[in-house]
């Protein structure tokens, strides 16, 4: 589910980040060396990511048999693709958690750009944490309220029409983070919506390759804006990216499919040969 105890590593912010892995190795080394240890006993394995499988026979695995079973999402029976015409209001949304793991200041620098170049976008925020005090504050000080809104926490059913009203869903991570393909992909996608991201690596290499989504480098407000402005510029990206959004939500997010086959797996360990210590 995670990459314990390397995800720790970010906790240790008195050190610069380029050191954290080596001084995270050095610190969490007890936690390491049981991690090591329970990779190398397992028969069987289940990863979240293919990137946890690798993480994991890198660690030692030497099991015959392995799955992967991505967090995946509810997704509703008929999903439509976005649409969207030129000087319509580019809707974006970010949903989960604010914390330190995600660039929501660049963001909200970008939304900013945005306005000052007189394109009409607004953003809309569903969740809670730690910096959500800051970043409201944030907006209010770059005279943003009229195009941010932060809902706070929502139910699943204002949630659901909060992504169906959206054209585009942010996943502003940090690649440090740990976070390879997060809930809130797959939720964006579930619901047909086109993602702009910041992680380089699986989730990139799957967005790019069903044309779900863009990249933009993390911590430049230049990037991220480029990345929106594709979406301005070329109004036909909405509904392409929500396409391929759908279609890649289809073949790896939907938990109706997708956790079925974990079922099944889950139930067949019982017939794995041991493997060989």
């Amino acid at each position: 589910m995670d990459v314990w105890p390397d995800t720790f590593f970010q906790m240790i912010s008195f050190v610069p980040k380029r050191l954290r892995p080596t001084i995270g190795r050095m610190i969490f080394y007890p936690f390491l060396r049981q991690a090591r240890s329970a990779v190398r006993m397992s028969d069987a394995l289940t990863a979240q990511s293919k990137s946890f499988l690798d993480w994991a026979i890198e660690m030692g695995y030497r099991g015959k048999t392995s799955h992967v079973c991505y967090l995946g999402a509810e997704m509703a029976a008929e999903v439509s693709p976005r649409q969207y015409q030129k000087n319509e209001c580019l809707r974006l949304a970010y949903l989960g958690m604010m914390g330190m793991s995600y660039d929501l200041k660049t963001l909200l620098y970008a939304m900013r750009a945005l306005v000052e170049e007189g394109h009409s976008v607004s953003l809309d925020l569903a969740g809670t944490g730690p910096k959500e005090s800051d970043l409201q504050a944030l907006t209010a000080d770059l005279g943003l309220d009229a195009s941010i809104r932060f809902h706070g926490y929502l139910k699943k059913d204002a949630l659901d029409r909060m992504l169906m009203d959206c054209h585009v869903g942010i996943v502003p991570m940090f690649p440090d983070s740990g976070v390879v393909v997060p809930y809130k992909a797959c939720e964006y996608t579930s619901s047909g919506v086109g993602i702009v991201h910041s992680l380089p690596g699986e989730l990139d290499d799957t967005v790019t390759s069903f044309s779900a989504g863009t990249y933009y480098q993390v911590e430049s407000v230049a990037s991220l804006v480029q990345a929106i402005k594709t979406y301005i510029n070329d109004p036909e990206t909405v509904e392409r990216h929500s396409t391929g959004a759908i279609r890649l939500a289809r073949d790896h997010f939907d938990r109706r499919h997708t956790y079925n086959d974990f079922a099944e797996y889950v139930a067949a360990i019982g017939k794995i040969e041991p493997a060989t210590r």
